[in-house]
């Protein structure tokens, strides 16, 4: 059908030009001799016969054309609709996968918790040398060896078993380097001493909580960390068996630093905090801006009955944040993945 309009539509244009070539060479009307009126010719009305011809096919083939393209507009809207459904659908079951998958990640990253953390800081030189002078309390003779570790050596630390203390160094003599190991009971003299040494290098409390919500990591003089080590100006804690769930760093969070210092110089410039987890890898150095604030109140008792009744004074403590804290997940979480496309490759 299409072939005969294309023919008739060539035949339009075939008369018409004909018409106007045989117009040309012909005499297409005739003058009345008496009443001048024109009639005419024989090949006039052949050629008005063509011409009108000629212009009733176009005329045809024309209004064809257009119902043929209306028709295509229609057909060409109604597939860009279908498409456009088909890609909305696909985008749909997309968005649904992925938030299946999404679904099941954090599933997983609920079911496991940090497996520990790092933390790490350069103390004021005042902290250290306040630190290492309450080694100067342990005076018996048996103490010798650990009272120059803790006042003058790079000390490690680690809790054991019953709150025992098991402290290395490696301390300098004349006559070649001594490897020192303690293990300092809570009935030893050395424990306490030990203890207040943390006390002044940990403050009576050092945390890492999220901004408006629970602790990441809390030290505290009941709450001692697994390791510590020092020497020089560096600190560096590891706390292991975190209660923080994988799920809880889906996201960057914002954190807040916290030192119960007495004075801002006391403070560190910046605390760095990386995962011991092999499943989590987070490694940040956060410059610290700290600002005081007020946490609490203790009780002031008078020296003696004449003075002032019991008052309260003022607790401070010094905060820095927020911090946003991240980090990537270890794949191998998320294995699932991969066995379910091996599953879909093989038949």
């Amino acid at each position: 059908m299409s072939t005969l309009f294309l023919v008739l539509k060539w035949l339009s244009q075939f008369l018409i030009v004909t018409s106007g070539v045989y117009a040309m060479f012909s005499d297409l009307y005739k003058e009345d001799e008496h009443t001048k009126k024109r009639q005419l010719t024989g090949a006039g009305w052949i050629n008005l016969a063509t011409l009108l011809a000629g212009l009733f096919l176009f005329g045809i083939t024309d209004f064809k054309e257009r119902k043929d393209r209306a028709v295509e507009e229609v057909q060409s809207q109604a597939r860009y609709k279908t498409l456009a459904d088909i890609k909305d659908a696909q985008d749909n079951q997309l968005n649904s996968q992925r938030d299946e998958l999404g679904y099941l990640h954090h599933l997983i990253l609920e079911q496991e918790s940090v497996e520990g953390w790092e933390i790490s800081w350069e103390s004021p030189q005042k902290v250290m040398d306040a630190a290492r002078s309450r080694a100067d309390t342990l005076t018996g003779k048996e103490d010798s060896y650990l009272r120059s570790c803790l006042r003058n050596a790079s000390i490690e630390a680690r809790r054991s078993v019953n709150e025992h203390w098991v402290v290395t160094c490696e301390l300098g003599r004349p006559q070649g380097v001594l490897n020192l190991s303690f293990d300092i009971s809570p009935t030893q003299p050395g424990w306490a001493v030990f203890e207040s040494i943390l006390d002044v290098l940990l403050s009576s409390r050092f945390s890492l909580s999220q901004s408006g919500g629970e602790d990441f990591i809390l030290l505290t003089r009941l709450e001692r960390p697994d390791q510590i080590s020092y020497g020089f100006n560096k600190v560096v804690v590891t706390v292991r068996s975190s209660h923080v769930k994988l799920s809880r760093l889906e996201q960057p969070v914002p954190v807040v630093l916290r030192f119960d210092r007495e004075t801002l110089s006391e403070t560190p410039a910046s605390v760095r905090i990386r995962s011991i987890d092999p499943n989590l890898t987070l490694d940040k150095t956060i410059p610290t801006k700290w600002t005081k604030r007020q946490v609490g109140t203790k009780p002031h008792y008078p020296i003696d009955p004449g003075d002032e009744p019991i008052t309260q004074e003022p607790i401070f403590a010094y905060f820095s944040g927020p911090h946003e804290l991240g980090g990537t997940f270890n794949q191998l979480l998320f294995s699932f993945e991969k066995n379910k496309g091996s599953r879909r490759d093989n038949p």
